[in-house]
């Protein structure tokens, strides 16, 4: 028996180099959400993006209005990413943010 693909997006975030944040859309397909996660991220990394991390992602084959963006390129036999990225300064002063202790909701 032949194994569907499916086929995610994934919104990817890493570096380009110490004081440049970037994130990128990527789409993939595969049998399953965590092989096709893999070769994104795999595909992110052999593309510029350092240290990438997934920080979204949704099953896009079983939406009935779906629409695949145009101008999509290929980046290996399974996996596509937007035509654009976007970046941002990492300001290495700045704290990650640490949530509050002791506060519960009744």
């Amino acid at each position: 028996m032949q194994e569907q693909n499916q086929y995610w997006y994934f919104l990817i975030g890493g570096q380009s180099d110490d004081i440049t944040g970037i994130v990128g859309n990527f789409y993939a397909y595969g049998p399953h959400c965590g092989e096709v996660l893999a070769n994104a991220l795999q595909a992110a990394a052999e593309n510029d993006f350092l240290n990438p991390q997934a920080t979204e992602a949704a099953r896009l084959d079983n939406l009935e209005d779906f629409e695949e963006p145009d101008n999509l390129i290929q980046l290996s036999g399974s996996v596509m990413t937007g035509s654009k990225n976007c970046s941002y300064p990492i300001d290495p002063e700045e704290h990650v943010f640490i949530p509050p202790t002791g506060i519960g909701a009744v």
